[in-house]
């Protein structure tokens, strides 16, 4: 989810809900039970940045997340999918029970691997 970054803050964008496809190689199009997402940086291609005097937008999303309480791993996701494809619009009156969809898990599956192959 995104929020305004002026003061009364409220939430601007959210996505659906996602899985990330299980870092085993065995188990690629599945998922592990538990995952959590634990942190967030955005990643910027330094080279396009130094070549323009605008800001550029991030590359990438990085997310570094727990598997099944055990271990940890990072994924990279294209930016441009996650701001033009999975950023959905909230109105000021909606709160998130209203904007909340059923998980479509092949469809976030599909997305991450385009995603990973055009890293």
């Amino acid at each position: 989810y995104t929020i305004t970054a002026t003061a009364p803050h409220h939430l601007a964008a959210v996505s659906p809900e996602f899985v990330l496809p299980s870092s085993r190689a065995d188990l690629r199009d599945n998922a592990e039970i538990i995952q959590f997402v634990s942190g967030l940086e955005l990643e910027y291609d330094t080279a396009a940045a130094a070549a323009t005097t605008t800001d550029a937008p991030p590359h990438h999303l990085v997310l570094a997340y727990g598997i099944n309480d055990c271990e940890g791993a990072v994924v990279r996701v294209d930016y441009s999918l996650v701001a033009n494809e999975w950023l959905k619009p909230v109105q000021a009156t909606q709160e998130v029970v209203d904007l909340m969809q059923p998980l479509n898990r092949q469809t976030m599956v599909e997305a991450l691997q385009k995603s990973h192959s055009n890293n």
